[in-house]
């Protein structure tokens, strides 16, 4: 009896021995928010989002007004250069000496109606400048002023206003989606390894009932005479076997914890633990159900269907290249010029123009087409990625909808089964002791009920792994009944 409280004394504080860090409880949850609160990947997932946030609050305020200053202050000339002679039909180098100093001030904003940019511009201006020629000894200035308002509206091309805010509410969609689908994946593979670990922590305790039940069995042989020394020595040596395999066993969960803690990113002289527990809370999914789900919640179809929308912006912005477009400019003002200063703001004259600018493509073989054949394979290409996506989810909700009832059923039975086995065993002790069976008989009883219990353990892991995998799939808790996305928003 003291041997046994020896043995499970070390049992417990073993691993706490080699290190004098903290002992942390570690939980399936617990162990995924240390892992979303250390992961650098969350981190840089959170600067793009704030990245695409800014980018398009950029583009939001590029629809509203514009006000800006374009001064030369002062551009100065003083060089030859050949120019025309109207009189003597013919070049002449002429030595060119001036002097301007100008500022132009704008108000631009762009054409929105009903809430819809039209790609135009409307612009209300105001120039002014000195202007002062050198020449022979002698100097002219000039003076001018002009306040006119000015409209462009190019046709027949992509609204690269309307575009570029979609593309950016498309990155900023894409981006938080990423960052969705890394912590459900962050999910994914903490899960895998706390459930290796809980799978080596409970196997523990399955070795000390099997422990228990093999002191029972050696406390009652210490009562019998000489002659059923066999039975004692026989007793000891299964009792050495398990010891071993605890032994491997410990071995095993303290590697499982220590990479645990190195992926979770502990200080190591951290000590992980576990309390084992199979707590079943049957689900049942209809697969319709989780169907909808996976279609709707999972963030990888959502990103696939940005992309083809992207490439759709793309293709519409390639068609503009080298194609026919024209352009309209209107300006309305008043503008002066004069002498002396002072009278450039008196007897204003208009000043007014319009232009209509064409580019009319006429022969470049081929380029412009190719390109545009080119964009449209590159939708059509992300369009068959959508569809690979689907029928690989569909397949993977199917797969794990149906893992899922079969884990299920199994562990439910094996519940059932170890209830059986555990007062089976008990019997079977008494009976030993009474006589009743043979010890090989006793410890076969004793080894079967050791297997039900893994066999139950088994199938509990593997119905737990089977929500999880169908949780990553459709981004719906079908234990907690509540969506993944809702879920993970509502911690931040």
């Amino acid at each position: 009896m003291a041997n046994r409280i020896v043995f499970k004394i070390l049992l417990v504080f073993l691993p706490v021995l080699a290190f004098s860090g903290s002992r942390i409880h570690i939980t399936l949850d617990r162990a995924v928010d240390i892992a979303m609160e250390n992961s650098y990947r969350v981190k840089r997932l959170k600067l793009n989002i704030e990245r695409s946030t800014f980018w398009l609050k950029s583009r939001q305020a590029g629809l509203k007004s514009k006000v800006y200053l374009n001064l030369k202050t002062p551009d100065l000339q003083n060089i030859s250069d050949y120019k025309w002679n109207s009189i003597l039909y013919k070049d002449e180098i002429v030595h060119q000496n001036t002097q301007m100093w100008e500022s132009v001030l704008s108000i631009q904003q762009p054409v929105i109606l009903f809430g819809y940019p039209t790609n135009g511009y409307v612009s209300f201006n105001y120039q002014v400048y000195r202007y002062l020629q050198k020449e022979n000894g002698s100097s002219e200035v000039d003076y001018y002023n002009r306040l006119y308002m000015r409209y462009v509206q190019p046709f027949f091309l992509p609204n690269e206003l309307k575009n570029d805010l979609e593309e950016a509410e498309l990155n900023l969609e894409d981006v938080q989606l990423d960052y969705m689908q890394e912590r459900v994946e962050i999910i994914e593979d903490i899960s895998d390894d706390y459930y290796d670990a809980f799978e080596m922590d409970y196997t523990q305790t399955i070795y000390q009932r099997q422990m228990d039940l093999l002191l029972k069995i050696q406390h009652i042989t210490e009562n019998f005479q000489k002659e059923r020394r066999k039975d004692q020595i026989q007793v000891q040596l299964e009792m050495a076997n398990v010891r071993e395999s605890i032994l491997e066993n410990q071995s095993r969960l303290r590697m499982a914890l220590a990479d645990m803690k190195q992926r979770l990113r502990l200080d190591i002289s951290d000590s992980l633990f576990i309390t084992p527990e199979i707590q079943l809370n049957p689900v049942r999914v209809d697969l319709d159900e989780a169907l909808h789900y996976g279609f709707t919640l999972n963030p990888q179809l959502q990103r696939l269907q940005i992309s083809e929308r992207k490439a759709e912006i793309d293709l519409e912005n390639v068609k503009g290249w080298d194609a026919f477009r024209m352009e309209l400019e209107v300006t309305y003002g008043l503008e002066k010029n004069d002498q002396q200063f002072r009278s450039i703001w008196e007897q204003y004259n208009n000043s007014n123009s319009i232009t209509l600018n064409a580019y009319v493509p006429i022969w470049d073989w081929g380029k412009r087409k190719y390109r545009i054949e080119a964009e449209r394979r590159d939708l059509q290409r992300r369009e068959l990625d959508t569809e690979e996506r689907q029928e690989d989810l569909r397949k993977d909700i199917i797969t794990a909808q149906i893992n899922l009832k079969e884990y299920l059923d199994r562990c439910l039975n094996m519940q059932e089964s170890l209830k059986l086995g555990n007062e089976f065993s008990e019997i079977s002790i008494q009976e030993y002791e009474n006589g009743g069976i043979s010890l090989s008989d006793l410890l076969q009883i004793v080894t079967r009920n050791q297997e039900t219990e893994s066999k139950l353990l088994e199938s509990y892991l593997g119905y737990k792994r089977s929500v999880m995998e169908l949780m990553v799939s459709t981004y719906y808790d079908f234990e907690k009944g509540e969506s993944l996305l809702d879920a993970l928003n509502g911690n931040g």
